[in-house]
C-alpha cells in the first residue's frame, strides 16, 4: 500500500532493468548456479543407510520477475536437481515460484530480495530409480525441504542503487562520506517499484512524496530541495575546494590624458613649487600609467533553490582589495633664475637644468575591506560527472561589485568585470547528488553506464530519467 511520505529523494526501478540486472548477475555468477549441501532425512531405522541425502541444485536459467504485487515479489525459477541416496542418484527437473521480500542492502546500497517461502509448480523425474516406496511417497516433501535450504543460502542482488557516498573534492574516509539513510520500499504496481532515501542533516526544506512518478526509462531519481541542500551543506562542511583566492594583476590605462584630467586636483608638480618658491621648476614626461590591485575573495556556501523556471543559485563573497595607482616619470628638475617672475614675463631662457632621472611614483592608494557581494544565479546547467553524481555548474552570476574609487568609471568597471571573471572561474561546481548507480559489480566483470535521457525540473524537485547500459570489462 502506497504511503504518503516524504523523502530527501526517491529512486523508482522498472520492472524491465530489474530482469534485465537479474539475467546479467546470472550470467556473470554473482547469483550462484550451483548449489550443494546434504539433508537428513527422519526415517525408520531400518532405512537408516537413506538417512541423509546429498544434493545439488543448479539452476538452468536467470530468475525472472513473474509479477510485482503489495509487498512481495514473485520470481519464477527453472532448475535441475541432484539426489544421491547413497550409490543412488536421482534426476529431476524443477520449476516454481520464489516468493521474495524486496530488502536494501546498507552495506552495498543496493536492493535485494530475501526469500520468504516458494512453491513448485512442476516435478519431473528425469530417472527411474529403485527406491523403498517410503521415500517416494516423501519425495515431494523432501524436494521442498532441500530447496527451502538451498534458497536460503544465497543473496539476490536486483539493482546496485548507490554507487558511490563519496563526493568530489572531499578527504578520504568513512567520515567524509555522504550520510544517506534508507526509508521505505513500495512496490507501487505491477511494473514498478520505489525507494526513499534521507539525509542525516540540519537542514530541512521541501522534500519530495514518495508518490508514483512517471517511469520513462530503466530508472528515475527525484532529488527534493531539502535534498539537495543537505548534499550541499555537508559537502562544503568538509571539501577540500579552496574557499578563498589571492588575485593580484595590473590594468595599464591606456587613456592617459583622462586619467591626468581627472587627477588634475591633485597635481604632482604643485609641491615642489610651493617648497622653493619658484626657484625650482618640475618638467616631466609621463610614461605610463597603470593600476596594480591585490587581495583575497572568500567564498561562503552556497544556497540552492528550485522554481519552475529553473535553479536559482545564492552566495555570498567577501572582498578585500587595495589598488595602487603608479606612474613611471621621466623628470628633469630646473633652476628657474628668475625666481617667482612668471616664465612668460622673461623672454629669456633662465631655466637651469640641475637633475634628470626616471622614477616609478604610487601616486594614490585606493582599499576596500570586508567587501560583501551577493552573487545571484539563475543561469546553471546540470551535468552528470564520470562518477554519476549530478552536478550544478554556474554559467553566469549578476553581480555588483561596487567599488566607490575616485578614479575614471572606465577604469573601476574594468577592475570590477576581472574580479566578477575571478569569481565566477573559482566558484566551484557543486555536487548535488550521491553516486545514481554503481559503476562496477562486485566480484564480475560488468560495468554499468548510466545513460541520462531527460532531467526535469519542477517547483520542489529535480528528476533524472536514465536508462542503464550494462557491459563487460576484459577481466574479472
Amino acid at each position: 500500500m502506497l504511503q504518503n511520505l516524504d523523502y530527501d529523494f526517491i529512486v523508482v526501478l522498472s520492472e524491465e532493468f530489474l530482469n534485465r540486472t537479474l539475467d546479467n548477475m546470472f550470467e556473470e555468477s554473482v547469483i550462484s548456479h550451483v548449489i550443494e549441501g546434504k539433508y537428513a532425512l527422519e526415517l525408520p531405522k531400518a532405512l537408516e543407510g537413506f538417512g541423509v541425502i546429498d544434493y545439488k541444485i543448479i539452476f538452468t536459467e536467470p530468475f525472472s520477475i513473474n509479477a510485482l504485487r503489495d509487498d512481495e515479489i514473485l520470481l519464477g525459477f527453472g532448475s535441475d536437481l541432484q539426489l544421491m541416496f547413497t550409490i543412488l542418484v536421482m534426476k529431476i527437473n524443477l520449476e516454481g515460484v520464489i516468493k521474495c521480500t524486496p530488502v536494501y542492502n546498507y552495506v552495498k546500497n543496493q536492493l535485494e530480495l530475501k526469500i520468504k517461502t516458494f512453491e513448485l509448480s512442476k516435478i519431473k523425474v528425469l530417472e527411474s530409480v529403485d527406491l523403498p516406496n517410503i521415500l517416494i511417497v516423501k519425495i515431494n516433501e523432501i524436494v521442498a525441504a532441500i530447496i527451502e535450504s538451498g534458497l536460503n543460502r544465497i543473496d539476490i542482488p536486483i539493482a546496485p542503487i548507490i554507487g558511490s557516498l563519496a563526493l568530489p573534492e572531499m578527504p578520504k574516509g568513512n567520515a567524509y562520506l555522504l550520510p544517506v539513510r534508507f526509508g521505505r520500499i513500495e512496490i507501487i504496481d505491477d511494473k514498478t517499484i520505489l525507494l526513499g532515501f534521507n539525509i542525516i542533516r540540519q537542514e530541512n526544506r521541501t522534500k519530495t512524496r514518495l508518490e508514483k512518478l512517471e517511469l520513462k526509462n530503466d530508472i528515475a531519481i527525484s532529488f527534493s530541495e531539502s535534498c539537495i541542500n543537505k548534499v550541499v551543506d555537508f559537502w562544503w562542511t568538509y571539501t577540500t575546494h579552496l574557499k578563498s583566492i589571492l588575485i593580484k594583476d595590473r590594468i595599464k590605462v591606456e587613456n592617459v590624458e583622462e586619467l591626468v584630467n581627472y587627477l588634475s586636483n591633485y597635481s604632482i608638480d604643485l609641491l615642489p613649487k610651493i617648497l622653493t618658491l619658484g626657484f625650482v621648476e618640475f618638467n616631466w614626461n609621463l610614461l605610463d600609467v597603470w593600476l596594480d590591485y591585490e587581495g583575497k575573495i572568500v567564498f561562503t556556501k552556497p544556497l540552492i533553490n528550485i522554481t519552475n523556471e529553473g535553479i536559482n543559485i545564492e552566495a555570498l563573497t567577501v572582498v578585500d582589495i587595495t589598488g595602487f595607482l603608479r606612474v613611471d616619470l621621466e623628470m628633469a628638475v630646473e633652476f628657474d633664475t628668475s625666481g617667482a617672475v612668471p616664465d612668460f614675463l622673461t623672454p629669456w631662457e633662465d631655466d637651469r637644468i640641475v637633475g634628470k632621472s626616471r622614477r616609478i611614483f604610487e601616486v594614490f592608494r585606493y582599499r576596500a575591506t570586508d567587501k560583501r557581494v551577493e552573487l545571484v544565479s539563475s543561469d546553471s546547467s546540470i551535468k552528470i560527472d564520470n562518477e554519476k553524481r549530478i552536478i550544478l555548474q554556474t554559467n553566469k552570476f549578476d553581480i555588483n561589485v561596487g567599488l566607490n574609487w575616485r578614479l575614471p568609471r572606465r577604469i573601476v568597471k574594468n577592475l570590477e568585470k576581472r574580479i566578477e571573471k575571478q569569481i565566477l572561474i573559482s566558484f566551484p561546481n557543486i555536487p548535488i547528488s550521491p553516486s545514481l548507480i554503481r559503476h562496477q559489480i562486485e566480484d564480475s566483470s560488468l560495468l554499468l553506464d548510466l545513460e541520462v535521457n531527460d532531467i526535469i525540473k519542477s517547483e520542489d524537485d529535480i528528476t533524472v530519467h536514465a536508462n542503464v547500459d550494462y557491459r563487460r570489462s576484459n577481466y574479472k
